[in-house]
This record gives structure tokens, sequence and C-alpha cells, in this order.
């Protein structure tokens, strides 16, 4: 082979040479080119998912705690909900006469002065719901009579140290379910009509077994004699005292609540059974309240 053949031969391995690099180039960079890209879409998927993520956690924290608060709030409307069809549930008409629980704490009840007409509280005894009154008087440990020192103003004199005391059927000393049954009083207000939709008893300084057990309370619009017929008198309350539970001496029973919306300028108030056979009924204190406002 001449020099000039060789020469040629050598060119060509050179030239075979660099195309091969090229090539081999050219597929390197077409690699990084591709890892390039393949990274950066995955770098974009990355920021895509922690977008979603930082996202969701942000929805996550402010649906929970509003979730939640809305879950209180379901609750406690449906605690106030029973507790409304409780209470409605247990009203009654006016004729049933029951005692109705009222829930609404907001209502303040205002207590009712028990100042009579010309100061005049009149005892009774003998005298059932609806019936004419019995005028009981003051004398000595004597059926029909009550002690002068506990007549029936000591009951609305708001003084727990004093109590109205009434022997009822029997004379001191007896012991007969029938005894105190049926004893009370009645007067006419000296602020004219007014609505009377609770009441509340206190017992007397000693001998729990006289307590009142069973009452009942009746309106009326009459005045003066007209309050001695049984016609003239409206039921509007009869069950317990609200002492049903001993609360002790000179202690105030549980709140009585009327189904009444009428306002009426005299009240009587009787006594129908006491905690225990005894010859006499007492008992320190009786109040009204109206809710009307």
């Amino acid at each position: 082979m001449n020099t000039e053949e060789t020469a040629i031969a050598n060119h060509n391995v050179v030239q075979s040479q660099l195309d091969y690099r090229n090539i081999v180039t050219e597929k390197t960079t077409e690699q990084q080119n591709t890892s390039y890209k393949s990274c950066c879409q995955n770098r974009k998927v990355l920021f895509v998912l922690l977008s979603v993520v930082v996202i969701s956690s942000l929805i996550v924290s402010i649906l929970i705690p509003t979730v939640i608060l809305k879950k209180k709030q379901t609750q406690s409307s449906s605690i106030t909900t029973t507790a409304t069809s409780i209470t409605v549930s247990q009203l009654t008409t006016a004729a049933e006469v029951s005692s109705i629980p009222i829930t609404n704490t907001t209502t303040k009840p205002d207590k009712i002065l028990l100042n009579a007409v010309n100061g005049k509280v009149y005892g009774v005894w003998n005298t059932s719901v609806g019936d004419d009154s019995k005028a009981s008087k003051p004398g000595n440990h004597w059926s029909g009579q009550y002690l002068p020192e506990e007549s029936p103003e000591k009951a609305c004199d708001g003084d727990i140290d004093t109590k109205y005391n009434s022997f009822g059927w029997c004379n001191e000393g007896g012991r007969f379910s029938n005894c105190a049954i049926n004893t009370g009083f009645y007067l006419e207000l000296e602020q004219g009509p007014t609505i009377v939709n609770g009441l509340r008893l206190w017992t007397g300084n000693d001998f729990a077994p006289r307590d009142p057990i069973v009452v009942s309370l009746e309106g009326s619009n009459q005045s003066e004699d007209d309050l001695i017929l049984g016609s003239s008198w409206t039921l509007l309350y009869n069950g317990s005292s609200g002492l049903d539970i001993d609360p002790g001496r000179k202690q105030c029973g549980l709140m009585q609540y009327l189904n009444n919306t009428i306002e009426y300028k005299s009240y009587r108030f009787l006594v129908l059974h006491s905690r225990a056979p005894v010859d006499c009924v007492q008992f320190s204190e009786i109040e009204l309240f109206s809710f009307s406002s």
C-alpha cells in the first residue's frame, strides 16, 4: 500500500471514530434531555401532590371544628326540643287543674302581696272544694276553731316565725285521719284582680305530721258575703303542697305551678290532707306567685 492510500485509510478511520463519538454524544445529550424532562415532570407532579395535601389539610382543619360545633348545636337543640316536648306533654286543661312545670328560666315570678281588703282573712273548716265556706272561729283547742294567736292572717303576713293552726274536726290530742282535712281560709286581695299561677308553702315551727300534703286553690271575682257561696269559686289547683318530702321546720316546699291565665281578686286555700293522722294542721306561710309578666 502506498503512502497516499495509507493516508486515505487513516483519514477514514479517524472520520469513523469522529462519527461514532458524535453519535454517542448525541445519544448522551438526548438521554440527558429526556432525563431532565422526566425530572421536571416528576417535580411538577410532586408539587401538585403537595398542593393537594396542603389544601386538603386546610379544608379539614376548617371543616372538623365546624362539624363539631354543628353537632354540639344539634345536640343542644335536641335536648331543648326534648325538654319542650316533655313540658307540652305535661300540660293539662283548666278542668284537670294539674300542676305545670315552667321551664322558661328567663321568666321571673312576681310574688303577690297577700294584703287583704280591710285586713280580713277568713278561716274555714269542714269546707270541701266547690262547697260553701263554713267559718272557723278563734278558740281553745276545739273542733272548728283555731288558736287566737295562730289565726289565718298569720299565714299571709310574710313572717315564717308565725303560723296558722286549725283543728278542723278534732279537739286537741285527737289522732284521726280526717282531723285536719278541709280547713283553710279565703281573702279578697287589696290590690284587686291578679293572675296566680304559682304557690309555695312554708312549714310550721314544730310537729311535721301537721304539715299540709294535699291542697287546693280556688279563685273568684266576688266579694264579701258572696264568697261564702261555693258557686262563687273556680277550682285552679288540686294537688301536692310541695311538702311531700319534709324540708324541715320553717322551710319552704317546692313551687307548685297552676294552669291559670285568668285574673281573680279573691282566693280560697284549703288543706285536703296532712302528713299523718294528727289533731290539727299548720303552716307558717303560703306564697302566691304570678308568672304572667
